[in-house]
């Protein structure tokens, strides 16, 4: 249950924030550009830093959606706790009956 929750969490997440970065972001853009230049400083060629550099944005895009994801597993583990705890208040002490045991 947690793996799937997680898995579909993250795609849902990567979906959401990822329709936030796009080329005419400013703040995408600018984080784009470093990437470029730290991959051109490094010695690639201009395309190909420049598709290292969005691919290493979309990297960061799904780490955050991925802790979102735990986040919520997080969460959804501390309701059943709190929701489970009174429950346990509520069950009864079994009895227990004496029985003799014959040894034959």
């Amino acid at each position: 249950i947690v793996t799937t929750i997680i898995t579909r969490r993250t795609q849902t997440n990567t979906a959401i924030l990822g329709a936030h970065v796009h080329s005419s972001d400013r703040m995408a853009v600018n984080m784009v550009n470093a990437a470029k230049g730290l991959f051109l400083s490094k010695g690639f060629d201009y395309p190909r830093s420049s598709k290292m550099a969005w691919a290493s944005i979309f990297g960061m895009i799904q780490q955050q959606a991925w802790m979102l994801s735990f986040i919520a597993v997080a969460q959804l583990f501390g309701i059943l706790f709190i929701v489970i705890i009174p429950l346990i208040l509520l069950m009864r002490r079994p009895h227990h009956h004496e029985e003799s045991i014959v040894i034959h």
